[in-house]
């Protein structure tokens, strides 16, 4: 309701300084929060996981309100884990790429990222295969391979796909080195192991590791 009120009586230039003030107050207060956490998860959404530092876009019951798009207020080569799902792709390529790279600087030397997003390669073959009904089991039935496609970019506040090559890409952009595709729930990197909570459909999961 105070939002409200501020965009009907104050001039826009104060409007934007005062959200700036709000994001500002928002980062210190998360930072004291988050100032002893060694593992990340970032756009955790309801999927709060035991042992780690929780983290979306507003606080809640064991979660740090932080708007990612703006920057993690983590002090720099402190993090040993971070894990994200299905957060990527409803950012621009621009706007992942700087969240990537602040993963990067978190991160301690030897340090993992483990990151899931849905796959466009896999949307493709859905699509060529004619397969409606491959994400029937979580609420997505597209009347028509068309919508299908239209939706899987589209809907849900998606703004960039991502496959393989364009996902390993940016993460090479953001410094990271010895990135590999790896199988859901499955890791070889202690604590990285059955976190993802969505349900399995070819998604796109990738561990990188921040080099020396």
């Amino acid at each position: 309701m105070m939002n409200k009120i501020l965009a009907l009586t104050c001039p826009p230039v104060l409007i934007l300084l005062m959200r700036k003030i709000q994001d500002l107050v928002g980062k210190k207060i998360a930072a004291g929060k988050l100032r002893d956490t060694r593992r990340l998860h970032l756009a955790c959404g309801s999927n709060v996981i035991s042992g780690w530092s929780n983290v979306d876009f507003k606080d809640a019951v064991g979660v740090v309100g932080v708007d990612l798009t703006t920057g993690i207020p983590v002090a720099s080569d402190s993090v040993e884990l971070v894990f994200c799902e299905h957060f990527i792709e409803h950012v621009p390529l621009a706007v992942g790429g700087r969240f990537l790279a602040e993963c990067h600087r978190l991160l301690k030397s030897g340090g993992t990222l483990r990151i899931s997003t849905p796959d466009l390669k896999k949307l493709l073959e859905v699509y060529s295969a004619g397969n409606i009904a491959e994400w029937n089991d979580v609420g997505w039935k597209p009347a028509t391979p068309c919508a299908m496609i239209n939706e899987g970019f589209r809907s849900w506040g998606h703004a960039f796909l991502y496959d393989e090559d364009q996902l390993i890409d940016a993460l090479k952009k953001a410094g990271f080195g010895n990135m590999k595709r790896v199988g859901w729930r499955e890791s070889a990197v202690p604590g990285l192991s059955n976190l993802e909570c969505r349900p399995f459909h070819g998604d796109l999961i990738v561990e990188a590791t921040k080099g020396a």
